[in-house]
C-alpha cells in the first residue's frame, strides 16, 4: 500500500509538471488610445507603442536593451490541472514506453562516433566606447551646434569634398547655400582638395554644414542622435583600421516613433583618430504627425478677403486687407461671466442719456479687459448704422462709433482704420455710411489676419518694447501732449 501511494504521488507530481509546461499564453490588448503597453524584458521599464511598431526592433531608453515589442505582448496564464487520470494508467504507460524504446534502440548495436563541430573563430566586437562610434557621436554634436570645426576633425575632408564637387551643379544643392558659399562654387569645381588654401578648406566645411542642414538625405544628422551600434554588432574584420558598421539613431526631441539607422564607413587615419568617409541612411522612421497650430492662418469664419493698395494722407502707398464684416461671437477662451460683463458694458454705453463719467468708466473697463472685448466691439461697430438714421439718434450713433474706434486703437495699439465723424457748421456731427463701411472692412481684415491671434500678454510685451524704444521720459512727455491735444471731432471723452 505504501508503494502504491508513493507511485500515485509521483504520477500526480508528473501531471503537475506536464500541466505547467503547456501553460497557454494570451496576448495583451491595445489600450483606449490604440497603443499597446509593453515592458522591457531586461529592466521592466514600461512603454506604449503603436501597432505599426510591434514588429520593429526598439531600444530601451533605460538599459539600452534591444527587443521586439510583440515578443513581450504575451503573458502566461495558469491552466487548471487535468482531472480524472488514474496514477496506475500513467505508470503502465511509462513502463510500456520504456520497453518500446529499449527494443528500438538495441543497446548492443554499435553507436557511430559523434561528428566534431567546427569551433567558431573568436572575434572582437565593437561597442559604444569604440573611437569610430565616438567619431559619429561627435559629428552629430557638431552638426546640431553648427560647429564647422567639428567637421574638420571627424570627416575625411578629401572624400567629402569630392562628393560635394560632383553635386555643385545641382539646383537642389545651390538652393541651400548662402551667398558666400555660392561665390566659391566655381573655385571648388576648378580645384582639387590638395590645391585649396586653409581658408578655402574652412569655407568648404561651412558649405558642407549648409548641405547637412539643408538637404533631406542628411535629416538624420540634424534631428537624431546616435544611441548604440546596431545588434548584431559587426566584426572587426581583417582590416582593424577600416570599419563598416551600422548605428542606431533616436530623435533629439525624445518622441518615440521608431529608431533610424545609418551605415557608416570609417578609417583610422592615425592611432586613436578615426575619420568618417561615408554616411548612408538605411532606415528613416516616419515623422510623427504634429497637430496643426490653431493660431496660424486667417480667422476661420472671416477668411482672407481681398487686398488693395491705398494712398495715405502723407502720400505713402500701403496694402490694406478688406473683409466683408459680420457679427462676431466671443472668443472661445473667454469665460462666461466675462462675456456677460462685456455685453452689458457695451449695451450701457449705447444709452442716449448716459452721463459722460459713466461712459468713460465703462470704456476704461473694456480697455482693461483688452483683447477678449475686441470681437464684440467690432460687432457693435458693424451693427451701429448711419444710413437711414436722423436727428438725435444719428448724433448718438456717431458719438458711439467714435468711442468704439478709440477703444479699438487703445486696446490693440493699432491706429487701424479710423472713423472720425466731422463737426459741421451747425455744431452737429456728420459722416457717411460709406466711410463707416470702409473703416469697418479694414478693421475686419486686420482682425482676420492678425488680431484674433493676439493676447493681452503679447500686447503687454509689445508695449514694453515700445517703452524701451521711445524712452520712459519721452513716453511721459508723449502722454502729456496726448492729454492736452484736442480730441477728434465728434468724440465724447466725457
Amino acid at each position: 500500500m505504501a508503494a502504491r501511494r508513493r507511485g500515485g504521488q509521483a504520477a500526480a507530481s508528473r501531471r503537475g509538471r506536464t500541466a505547467g509546461a503547456s501553460t497557454p499564453q494570451r496576448e495583451t490588448r491595445a489600450g483606449a488610445d490604440g497603443r499597446y503597453p509593453i515592458t522591457c524584458p531586461r529592466c521592466s521599464s514600461g512603454y506604449k507603442v503603436p501597432e505599426e511598431l510591434l514588429d520593429e526592433r526598439i531600444t530601451c531608453k533605460n538599459c539600452k536593451a534591444v527587443f521586439t515589442p510583440r515578443a513581450t505582448l504575451t503573458r502566461k496564464t495558469r491552466a487548471a490541472p487535468q482531472k480524472g487520470i488514474s496514477p496506475l494508467i500513467v505508470i503502465g504507460a511509462f513502463v510500456g514506453l520504456m520497453g518500446l524504446i529499449l527494443i528500438i534502440a538495441n543497446p548492443f548495436k554499435a553507436k557511430p562516433k559523434p561528428k566534431e563541430e567546427p569551433v567558431a573563430e573568436k572575434r572582437d566586437y565593437m561597442g559604444i566606447n569604440h573611437p569610430a562610434y565616438k567619431a559619429v557621436e561627435r559629428l552629430c554634436t557638431a552638426v546640431h551646434g553648427k560647429d564647422t570645426a567639428g567637421l574638420d576633425l571627424y570627416l575625411d575632408g578629401e572624400t567629402w569634398y569630392d562628393l560635394a564637387r560632383a553635386r555643385l551643379g545641382d539646383e537642389a544643392v545651390l538652393k541651400v547655400l548662402d551667398g558666400e558659399a555660392k561665390a566659391m562654387v566655381d573655385t571648388f569645381k576648378a580645384k582639387k582638395w590638395n590645391e585649396l588654401t586653409p581658408d578655402q578648406r574652412n569655407t568648404f566645411f561651412e558649405l558642407q554644414m549648409q548641405l547637412f542642414n539643408g538637404l533631406p538625405e542628411h535629416k538624420m544628422l540634424v534631428d537624431y542622435k546616435p544611441t548604440e551600434v546596431v545588434v548584431p554588432r559587426p566584426d572587426v574584420t581583417d582590416s582593424p583600421n577600416a570599419l563598416d558598421f551600422r548605428v542606431s539613431m533616436a530623435r533629439l526631441d525624445g518622441d518615440f516613433w521608431g529608431e533610424g539607422e545609418m551605415l557608416v564607413k570609417a578609417k583610422e587615419v592615425r592611432p586613436g583618430a578615426w575619420r568618417l568617409f561615408s554616411i548612408e541612411n538605411t532606415k528613416v522612421p516616419r515623422d510623427p504627425a504634429r497637430p496643426k497650430d490653431p493660431t496660424k492662418g486667417f480667422h476661420k469664419g472671416l477668411g482672407k478677403g481681398t487686398v488693395e493698395e491705398v494712398k495715405t494722407a502723407t502720400g505713402e502707398v500701403v496694402k490694406v486687407r478688406r473683409i466683408k464684416p459680420q457679427p462676431l461671437d466671443h472668443l472661445e477662451t473667454t469665460p462666461e461671466p466675462l462675456r456677460k460683463e462685456i455685453d452689458a458694458l457695451l449695451t450701457k454705453m449705447k444709452q442716449p442719456d448716459l452721463p459722460g463719467g459713466e461712459l468713460n468708466t465703462a470704456r476704461f473697463r473694456l480697455e482693461k479687459i483688452g483683447m477678449p472685448a475686441v470681437p464684440r466691439i467690432l460687432t457693435q461697430f458693424y451693427e451701429t448704422r448711419i444710413e437711414g438714421v436722423a436727428g438725435d439718434q444719428l448724433q448718438n450713433n456717431l458719438i458711439y462709433l467714435g468711442v468704439l474706434t478709440r477703444m479699438l486703437r487703445s486696446i490693440t495699439m493699432f491706429d487701424g482704420y479710423g472713423f472720425s465723424p466731422r463737426r459741421q457748421e451747425d455744431g452737429t456731427l456728420g459722416a457717411t455710411d460709406e466711410e463707416r463701411q470702409r473703416a469697418l472692412e479694414g478693421w475686419f481684415g486686420w482682425y482676420s489676419e492678425y488680431g484674433w491671434k493676439l493676447t493681452n500678454e503679447k500686447l503687454d510685451e509689445e508695449r514694453a518694447k515700445a517703452d524701451e524704444e521711445i524712452g520712459i521720459e519721452d513716453w511721459e512727455d508723449h502722454k502729456k501732449k496726448k492729454r492736452t491735444t484736442k480730441p477728434p471731432s465728434g468724440g465724447n471723452d466725457g
